[in-house]
């Protein structure tokens, strides 16, 4: 699935369950993924596993509440990122 090769998705929830398994379709089919979730321990592992033996990495854990404010924040701060495939 081309549509998404290369491309950087942020995914809310995507720690663990249905967002865990969204973040990982997409790092399967060559797209970079931002994990946004309270869980710090699970998005964490999450990012770390998909980042093993990657070149550049392929995912990023930010840990965020998406029903606050502060994600306004998070969302500009990560515009700024080159997160694109190489």
């Amino acid at each position: 699935m081309k549509a998404v090769q290369g491309r950087c998705y942020l995914v809310t929830g995507g720690g663990s369950g249905l967002g865990a398994a969204v973040v990982e379709a997409l790092v399967q089919r060559q797209a970079r993924a931002v994990i946004l979730d309270m869980n710090a321990d699970q998005g964490t592992k999450l990012a770390s596993s998909l980042n093993i033996n990657q070149h550049d990495p392929v995912s990023l854990f930010v840990q965020t509440d998406v029903t606050s404010e502060g994600i306004l924040f998070v969302i500009d701060s990560l515009t700024h990122l080159n997160l694109h495939s190489h």
